[in-house]
């Protein structure tokens, strides 16, 4: 026997090992454990991104200037663009300018005026892409609590092409089509909560201002005139819990932090008479008479004839915290299931795959039939399937000079 047929013998007989084992992993112990992966594919709904990013930088600031005691009037939101306000104090000018400029310089599109005691800044279409980038690392840090708080384990979530969140979940094989229902349900609700000033009155030139909206309720039985920038935007609650009234109805209830409850207090105390409206996902919840300013141990809830399953994940959602914008499942949109069965068939691995595992093993029997040209056959046919193997490759050379040598 040739040299170069010794080493073959050996190196078949290593191959033919490794892909013993590796076929009997694949065909084994891999199949017992391997599980279904819903896999969804999530985009983000980008109609309102900025109106709300706007609306959050409106709270923000306005709480700014209340904390450090600066005196102003006249603040609205503008063709939902930018924000306006006028200082009462000449004196405080700089430090507002400065103060914008710190904060949002970084952001591109964004566009400060300001002339004597008005200030004007505004947000383009150049700011969106930076504001969803920013957005999805947020969203991705709330799925992955949603999940964690559900009981899935397994689950990878990661953000995909195109400004996209990709989600898998290993299925026990026990899932319903409405479990996936709630799933999808659980992950894309924006979570959005807020209270806001509600207007009983509001004249006709207010109207046609965007100093109000009117928002439905959540039985969409009526409608609220309500102040377009909130009280305060709940980005996450200290806590939330299914509680029952006494009719035995389920219930959400909150606890606020302690920055978001200070807000409460202080404009409740200012505002007695009037009313606070609870709104999730622009839908009003609850109407609350301002009796007097809220204390600490202030607690919120939400009713809407609730299953208790649904108030339930709503707990989950609030306690996870609100996104920037809803989420929509582009596969499902595509009429796709997402369902996925083993490892990800959008991007398999030749290299594992079991095609590849039995060439290299039928190449190696057929060399111990000293069948060379069959097995050098079979070798190539493994090495298109997985090109990166420089072992097969090194194989197919040696195989050659044997074929050749025996001419």
């Amino acid at each position: 026997m040739s040299k170069w047929t010794n080493i073959l013998k050996v190196g078949f007989f290593s191959i033919f090992m490794v892909g013993v084992l590796n076929s009997r992993s694949l065909g084994g112990e891999v199949d017992e454990k391997s599980q279904d992966k819903y896999r969804i594919v999530l985009g983000i709904e980008e109609r309102n991104l900025l109106q709300f990013f706007i609306i959050i930088q409106a709270v923000e600031l306005r709480s700014y200037l209340d904390n450090k005691n600066i005196l102003y009037k006249e603040f609205h939101i503008e063709t939902n663009r930018g924000i306006y306000f006028k200082l009462l104090d000449q004196n405080n000018i700089s430090k507002v300018k400065k103060m914008l400029n710190d904060v949002y310089s970084h952001y591109p599109g964004y566009l400060l005026f300001n002339n004597q005691l008005s200030f004007s800044l505004s947000f383009s279409d150049k700011s969106i892409s930076f504001i969803k980038s920013n957005t999805i690392r947020n969203e991705i840090k709330i799925i992955e609590n949603r999940l964690d708080e559900f009981g899935f384990s397994g689950e990878t979530v990661k953000r995909g092409d195109k400004a996209t969140i990709t989600v898998k979940i290993n299925l026990q094989g026990n899932n319903t089509e409405a479990e996936k229902e709630r799933i999808e349900k659980l992950i894309t609700n924006q979570g959005d909560l807020m209270l806001m000033e509600v207007v009983d009155r509001v004249v006709k030139k207010e109207r046609e201002s965007t100093e109000y909206i009117m928002l439905t309720g959540a039985n969409k039985n009526k409608k609220y005139s309500l102040r377009a920038i909130p009280v305060v935007i709940i980005s996450k609650v200290k806590d939330a819990r299914v509680g029952f009234t006494s009719n035995n109805e389920a219930i959400v209830t909150f606890l606020l932090n302690k920055y978001d409850m200070k807000i409460v207090s202080d404009f409740t105390s200012k505002n007695i008479g009037k009313k606070l409206a609870i709104v999730l996902n622009d839908k009003v919840y609850e109407i609350i008479s301002i009796n007097k300013g809220f204390s600490s141990r202030w607690k919120g809830h939400l009713s809407n004839n609730f299953k208790f399953q649904d108030a339930h994940d709503l707990a989950i959602i609030l306690r996870s915290g609100a996104m920037l914008a809803p989420l929509f499942d582009i596969r499902k949109r595509n009429g796709d299931t997402g369902i996925e069965t083993g490892t990800d068939k959008k991007e398999p691995n030749p290299c594992k795959s079991k095609v590849f595992i039995d060439s290299k093993l039928a190449a190696s029997e057929a060399f111990q039939n000293n069948d060379y040209s069959k097995s050098l056959k079979l070798f190539k046919k493994a090495h298109q399937l997985c090109p990166s193997d420089m072992e097969v490759e090194s194989i197919i050379g040696d195989l050659k000079n044997v074929l050749k040598g025996k001419q």
